[in-house]
């Protein structure tokens, strides 16, 4: 869990409502999303999206640390997601492989060759 400096002002969950999950692209007033780079002293270097506007109170504030975090996050759902389907795919592949494997059988006693 990131430390409590996450939060700019106390009213942190009206922020969270209006931000999309992982890196956003814009502020919800449609000015693009900035890079920038914190000078406080409490996050020296720490790198956060914000509205070109700048910091004005209801417009976007994320840190970038969290978008990426998010990001992964929804990634480990998508793979898991596209892991089952390729074990569904295996198994489908193995099924058929059999019914294949019969129906030449079945081909070869009903034509034998000549």
């Amino acid at each position: 869990k990131m430390s409590s400096s996450s939060s700019v002002s106390g009213n942190t969950y009206f922020h969270r409502r209006h931000v999309e999950r992982g890196t956003p692209k814009q502020c919800w007033c449609g000015e693009p999303a900035e890079l920038c780079t914190s000078p406080s002293r409490a996050n020296p270097g720490r790198l956060y999206y914000c509205c070109r506007k700048g910091y004005i109170k209801r417009h976007l504030f994320k840190w970038a640390d969290e978008c990426l975090v998010e990001e992964v996050e929804d990634m480990k759902s998508v793979m898991s997601d596209m892991t089952k389907g390729i074990s569904d795919l295996r198994v489908d592949v193995g099924r058929l492989e059999k019914e294949l494997g019969k129906a030449e059988k079945m081909k070869c006693l009903m034509f034998p060759v000549v």
